[in-house]
């Protein structure tokens, strides 16, 4: 209802993924609200809101392991997410498009990092488009290579093996 600032959303998202607590119906909302908001946010509330919802996809199970049979929990696997999450997540994802848009070069190395990360994570979601995003945080970090750790660059070397798979 517009009630809760996008700040609030975005750090009890972050919360409840810390705490390894994901009620989904909770988080869509809470996704929702950091969307709409995302113009209040600071740049790590924008990667502490893709994080949480990376580390909710995380814990879901492989597509692998329910095909064959090594989860019994009769979860959604992180293909087939329930709509109620995959619509405020692409919602989420232009917000964040248009939070960064035309000044990543301002943003610090390493939230890039956290956000290229979350990205990757996120890429095994179904009917959820992040090549502009990805594109626009890599062209960003390798203007920053030179202020980028060494964990950093490891990070990044990650997030491009996620998605590569």
């Amino acid at each position: 209802d517009g009630s809760m600032p996008a700040k609030c959303a975005t750090i009890i998202a972050w919360s409840i993924a810390f705490l390894q607590v994901f009620p989904q119906d909770l988080l869509a909302a809470l996704i929702e609200v950091a969307g709409r908001g995302m113009k209040t946010c600071n740049d790590f509330e924008v990667t502490n809101v893709l994080w949480a919802c990376a580390q909710f996809v995380k814990q879901l199970p492989s597509d692998h392991a329910i095909d064959h049979g090594l989860d019994s929990t009769n979860r959604c696997s992180r293909r087939c997410l329930a709509v109620q999450f995959v619509q405020p997540l692409r919602a989420l994802f232009d917000a964040v498009e248009v939070h960064f848009h035309g000044r990543l070069h301002e943003v610090k190395g390493q939230i890039l990092v956290s956000a290229l990360v979350s990205i990757a994570t996120l890429s095994s979601v179904e009917h959820v488009s992040r090549g502009n995003l990805w594109k626009s945080i890599c062209d960003a970090l390798a203007l920053k290579n030179g202020e980028l750790s060494f964990n950093n660059k490891t990070q990044i070397g990650v997030a491009g093996h996620i998605m590569s798979k």
